[in-house]
């Protein structure tokens, strides 16, 4: 088995540094079967870790500094693309969520109170048609290109709609 071995650091500015955020998907063997678990730190910093990491995310949100946030995301390839995927998109999800939160709170919500408005409606409207072009293109490219292949493999639409991955 591969192991990812991993060392973080932070770089800080003389004046200020809030360490990002960063979280963590491991496998461990437990009775003879593979377990998953999720670990999330804050200011973890120059700590090698030495064991089977299957998805890694660092969230550097400096949107008061300077209106910036990034995310970088890793995976390991010892474990099959189905949970690559399914666990990078948790990752991603968890590592993130009070920023795409405030998003959705400053841009949408509330927006469809009213399900019969004319800019809900327009709003279902483009959500069905991206959709619906989404599942064209991965029934016209199928599993033979390399994009489709990623944005529609089974691990990651398990985890954009909460599902378990078999």
């Amino acid at each position: 088995m591969l192991l990812l071995s991993i060392v973080f650091s932070n770089v800080c500015l003389l004046t200020s540094c809030e360490e990002p955020s960063q979280a963590l998907i491991y496998v461990y063997n437990e009775h003879g079967a593979d377990h998953f678990r999720y670990m999330e730190y804050k200011g973890l910093s120059e700590v090698e870790l030495d064991f089977p990491i299957v998805s890694i995310a660092v969230h550097d949100n400096k949107i008061e500094q300077n209106g910036w946030t990034t995310l970088s995301l890793m995976t390991s390839d010892f474990v099959p693309d189905k949970y690559q995927a399914y666990w990078a998109g948790f990752l991603e999800t968890n590592i993130t969520y009070e920023l795409t939160n405030a998003s959705f709170e400053n841009s949408v919500a509330g927006l469809c109170r009213d399900s019969l408005t004319p800019p809900c409606k327009k709003l279902k409207a483009y959500l069905s048609e991206n959709m619906e072009y989404v599942i064209k293109q991965y029934l016209t490219f199928g599993e033979n290109d390399e994009f489709w292949y990623q944005i529609t493999y089974p691990g990651k639409v398990s985890a954009f709609s909460g599902m378990p991955i078999n």
